[in-house]
């Protein structure tokens, strides 16, 4: 077959159809190149909108070091993100990760004079007044002294840490608790209002050991199998055991937790598994005594090396509170 050329004589009807397909790949060719200047400004948009977010946040964090009479800033602060904390302490970042690390501030001080001891600030954005608190809680102790600074502080001879709201601050040097107190008091003030993180609310308050409650997120029991959690230390007739607490997602995924806790408990050497309406009782050399449950969407535990009737009494304790929490779940 032949068609007539628009410029004059003919040509066959490949040569036509091969026109229609060249005309055709070049229509794609203009498509992906359009496409392709679209992807990279948008690329470049959302490269510009980072880096801007990135100086604000960097600012917002400035702007909580504090001016302290008779002492300066050394040098100009440093910043660090999840791309380059390993920078700064190498080593732990995967702790810090695991709370919910954004960013952190840090600023060497020096006495004006030049002539004195210099302090260390770091101001950690951890995203959530529960990972302010997780981090700080983990790295104190309830032997520590304490402080209603921010949150709270926790005060040692050469390092001061308090949390805020979704801020972790530490405090190193080698300077008098006068001078710590004042930093830590100035920066507090300037850091925005104490939100308490909802889970502290899990744990029964009056039994636990005062600065002992902690937050896990790689999951109770030290188990990562299990959902994140709230943990703490309970003191009974002198003995002190651990209470476990999470909110699972439903009712029924508490209780497949708990059935996986069974299995693992089961496959333990020398450990004695029973259950004992609807309780999870075990009792081995390695892990002492625990007893674990389900109410409604809550997983709960208490373990230790104690007596029977210790780790007994405290659970009765533990379900009652738990299991409220749970009818406040359900509603009316």
């Amino acid at each position: 077959m032949w068609w007539v050329n628009p410029s004059g004589g003919t040509l066959p009807a490949g040569s036509r159809n091969r026109g229609v397909e060249v005309a055709k790949r070049r229509s794609h060719l203009r498509l992906a190149a359009a496409d392709s200047w679209l992807a990279l400004l948008l690329c470049l948009c959302l490269t510009v909108a980072s880096k801007a977010q990135v100086a604000v946040d960097r600012e917002r964090l400035a702007s909580y070091l504090p001016d302290i009479p008779g002492w300066r800033l050394a040098e100009e602060p440093e910043f660090y993100d999840r791309s380059n904390l390993f920078d700064y302490i190498d080593g732990n970042c995967e702790l810090y990760y695991s709370f919910g690390f954004k960013a952190v501030v840090s600023a060497l001080y020096e006495t004006v004079s030049g002539e004195g001891n210099t302090l260390v600030v770091d101001i950690y954005d951890m995203g959530s007044p529960l990972g302010a608190f997780g981090i700080y809680a983990n790295m104190t102790n309830p032997s520590q002294e304490f402080a209603p600074i921010g949150c709270e502080a926790a005060i040692s001879e050469l390092q001061v840490r308090l949390w805020k709201g979704r801020y972790e601050v530490e405090l190193n040097g080698d300077v008098d608790r006068e001078t710590f107190l004042r930093f830590a008091e100035a920066i507090a003030a300037r850091l925005p209002d104490c939100q308490r993180p909802e889970e502290l609310s899990w744990l029964p308050q009056e039994t636990c050991v005062p600065h002992s409650a902690q937050y896990r997120p790689g999951g109770i029991l030290g188990q990562a199998f299990l959902p994140p959690g709230m943990e703490a230390l309970c003191r009974r007739d002198s003995v002190v055991v651990r209470v476990s607490v999470a909110r699972c997602a439903t009712a029924d995924s508490a209780a497949q937790f708990l059935g996986q806790l069974r299995k693992f408990r089961s496959q333990q050497p020398e450990a004695t598994v029973q259950e004992e309406m609807g309780v999870l009782v075990v009792r081995s050399p390695q892990s002492a005594y625990l007893m674990a449950s389900n109410c409604g969407r809550w997983l709960f535990a208490v373990s230790g090396q104690a007596p029977e009737s210790t780790v007994r009494a405290v659970f009765l304790r533990l379900r009652e509170h738990v299991c409220g929490r749970s009818a406040l779940d359900a509603g009316p």
